[in-house]
């Protein structure tokens, strides 16, 4: 497992730049945000968007610590989603991340990869909800933990948007809890 996270920061140090060898500092956070998405149970159609609002509103982000910067950089460790209904098994979802804002998209809307936002785009994860667990369970959730990205936060800030990629109809103001998990580097 050493080795493993070894050679992800090897990775990062070859893609953000020159390193000052031996003045490193690593930090493992978990940063937690909560969609609740609106009060209807208008159908998602494969591709949709996942947000708080029907309308344009701001997009969701992780504030990172203050002594980040240039001289950071941040690994995606895991990423874990939770919902709070059990009739989501099995459903996937595509988490997209960003290093700085973007126009957001409303919920219910179609997903749209923009060119113009290419600058800003770290990639993404997909994350599928697992089967319901035991008799009292009133959610279920989905974690990925093998797609590693490297990511250069602008402003102390990850930026996301929740993409759902199967059909599926949602239940009235539903809630979604992502949680990013972060190996962080400062040289």
């Amino acid at each position: 497992m050493n080795n493993l996270i070894a050679r992800f920061f090897e990775v990062a140090r070859a893609i953000l730049g020159a390193v000052v060898a031996g003045k490193t500092n690593e930090t493992i956070k978990v940063f937690t945000f909560e969609i609740t998405r609106p009060a209807d149970t208008t159908p998602y159609s494969a591709g949709d968007v996942i947000a708080n609002s029907d309308s344009s509103q701001a997009l969701p982000y992780v504030e990172l610590d203050t002594d980040t910067g240039a001289d950071v950089a941040a690994i995606i460790a895991f990423v874990r989603v939770q919902t709070n209904t059990t009739t989501w098994a099995a459903v996937r979802l595509k988490l997209h991340l960003f290093r700085g804002t973007i126009t957001p998209q409303a919920d219910n809307a179609a997903y749209a990869m923009l060119y113009s936002n290419a600058p800003l785009r770290n990639g993404s994860i997909d994350v599928t909800f697992d089967a319901a667990n035991g008799g009292g369970t009133d959610s279920v959730a989905g974690m990925n933990n093998y797609d590693k990205i490297v990511v250069e936060p602008a402003a102390n800030r990850l930026y996301f948007q929740l993409q759902i990629l199967d059909a599926k109809t949602p239940v009235s103001g539903q809630k979604f809890l992502i949680q990013i998990g972060l190996i962080m580097k400062k040289y």
